[in-house]
C-alpha cells in the first residue's frame, strides 16, 4: 500500500512538473548571447550551464559569441531578435552596469529595455600588488601610497572599465592619488605588476593564478561581503576598513518585453543548478560564488548597482575612450 501510495503520488506531481515550462518554449534551441571570444570566463560558465539545463529544455542551450563596443554589440543584437526567451544576453558588469554607467549615450537603455532574468555568480577580485612591495595588507597598501602622493601606480584593463572604477572608488575612500596605467586587457595588465614595472591591479583570479603560484604578484585583500572559500586567509577589504561595494557578478538579461512565464521559467532552471552542491562547486572552479537571485531580486540588485557604478564614473571623472 505504501508502494501504491508512492506511485500515485509521483504520478500527481508529473503534471505539475510538465506545467512549470511555458507552452512552446522552447521551439528552437535557446542562445545565450556572449559578449567577448570564445574561452572567457563567461563562456566557460554557459557551456557548464547548458549541459545541465539542456536535457531539462528539451531543446540546445548555445553560446553565441559576438564581442564589440563593450558588450554593446551582443546587447544590442539580442534587442534585435523576438522578445520570446530563445535570445538570452550574458550580464557580466562591464556589459550591464559599468558600461552603460559610463556612456549615458548607448543606442539602447539598459534599465528600461531589458530586464533581468536571474544572478547566479559573484565575481571575487583581489587587490593584487607586486611581490617586491613591501605591505602586506590593504591597509599598509594605502598608507604606503598615501605618504607618497603621485609615485604608485595601478593597472586596470581600460578606462571606465570595472578595475579603473573600482580602484577610482577605493582612492576615494582612502584619499590617496595613484596613477592610472589602463592596459588593452587583464592580461598584459597582470603581467606588468608581476614584472614590478606597475605596483597593483584589481582584478579576478582567472588572468592573476598563475603569477600567484609562482609568487610574483601577492593578494592583499578581496571585494564582496565573505572570504572567498578558495582563499580563505584573505580578508576582504571591508574586513581591511574598505567598504567597498563595487561588485562584480553575473546573470542572464532578456529584452523587457519577454513574458514573465518564460523569464520565471528560465530564471528556476539555472537557480536549480546553483542551488546545488554540483552547480556550487563547478562555478567556483570557474571562478564564481555561486548565488541564486530571481527575477525581481536581481532587476533589484541591478537597479541598485547601477546607480553605485554611476557615483563611481563621477568620482572618477572618467570618459568614453
Amino acid at each position: 500500500m505504501r508502494a501504491l501510495a508512492c506511485l500515485l503520488a509521483l504520478c500527481v506531481g508529473l503534471p505539475a512538473l510538465a506545467q512549470q515550462r511555458p507552452p512552446g518554449f522552447p521551439d528552437r534551441p535557446v542562445r545565450v548571447v556572449y559578449a567577448a571570444p570564445p574561452g572567457g570566463q563567461g563562456d566557460l560558465v554557459t557551456r557548464f550551464l547548458a549541459e545541465r539545463m539542456t536535457p531539462r529544455l528539451g531543446q540546445p542551450l548555445l553560446v553565441d559569441n559576438r564581442p564589440g563596443g563593450s558588450g554593446v554589440v551582443a546587447l544590442e543584437y539580442v534587442l534585435r531578435q523576438p522578445a520570446d526567451g530563445h535570445h538570452i544576453a550574458y550580464g557580466a558588469a562591464a556589459w550591464v552596469l559599468s558600461n552603460p554607467a559610463l556612456q549615458p549615450s548607448m543606442p539602447f537603455d539598459i534599465s528600461r529595455d531589458f530586464r533581468a532574468v536571474v544572478r547566479f555568480g559573484i565575481a571575487p577580485q583581489c587587490l593584487f600588488v607586486r611581490s617586491t612591495l613591501p605591505v602586506r595588507s590593504a591597509r599598509a597598501f594605502f598608507a604606503l601610497a598615501k605618504s607618497q602622493p603621485g609615485r604608485m601606480t595601478y593597472a586596470s584593463f581600460g578606462i571606465g572599465s570595472t578595475s579603473h572604477l573600482q580602484m577610482e572608488m577605493l582612492k576615494h575612500l582612502t584619499g590617496t592619488d595613484i596613477l592610472h596605467v589602463p592596459f588593452r586587457g587583464s592580461a598584459q595588465g597582470i603581467q606588468e605588476v608581476a614584472t614590478g614595472r606597475v605596483d597593483a591591479f584589481l582584478i579576478d583570479f582567472a588572468p592573476s593564478r598563475p603569477f600567484m603560484e609562482t609568487g610574483q604578484v601577492r593578494c592583499l585583500a578581496m571585494t564582496g561581503s565573505a572570504r572567498y572559500p578558495e582563499f580563505p586567509e584573505v580578508p576582504t577589504l571591508a574586513e581591511e576598513g574598505l567598504p567597498l561595494n563595487l561588485i562584480g557578478w553575473h546573470g542572464f538579461f532578456v529584452p523587457a518585453a519577454t513574458p514573465d512565464a518564460v523569464v520565471n521559467y528560465l530564471a528556476e532552471e539555472v537557480m536549480r543548478i546553483t542551488r546545488s552542491e554540483e552547480g556550487r562547486a563547478g562555478l567556483q572552479r570557474l571562478g564564481l560564488l555561486a548565488v541564486a537571485d530571481g527575477p525581481a531580486e536581481a532587476q533589484r540588485i541591478h537597479t541598485q548597482d547601477l546607480e553605485r557604478w554611476r557615483e563611481a564614473v563621477r568620482i572618477s571623472g572618467a570618459r568614453p575612450e
